[in-house]
């Protein structure tokens, strides 16, 4: 099978604990793992956009809601499954 292009690979080593908290949201919503951290990445570099290219330590997305968007919430689990999200579709599940 030929590589998506455009797609570059990283290796990231997590503590166990980090690990089951990835597991454990990927499981959640029905998704990998790698969709997972592709949503933190993004909501990451909106929170450090919206704060003039700064990152502020520690983060607090409490309050960090950008206009016409939201977030998916745990009642919506089967229908995660049922509709995945186009970034998804082309994506193999983790292991």
């Amino acid at each position: 099978m030929a590589a998506a292009k455009n797609k570059r690979g990283i290796t990231v080593r997590f503590e166990d604990h980090e690990m089951a908290k990835l597991e454990q949201l990927a499981a959640r919503y029905h998704v990998s793992s790698a969709t997972i951290l592709r949503w933190a990445l993004q909501a990451l570099a909106e929170y450090v956009e919206i704060n003039g290219g700064k990152i502020i330590l520690p983060v607090d997305f409490t309050d960090f809601r950008l206009p016409g968007t939201r977030c998916p919430t745990a009642d919506e689990e089967a229908k995660a499954e049922k509709m995945p999200l186009a970034a998804d579709k082309k994506e193999k599940p983790s292991r």
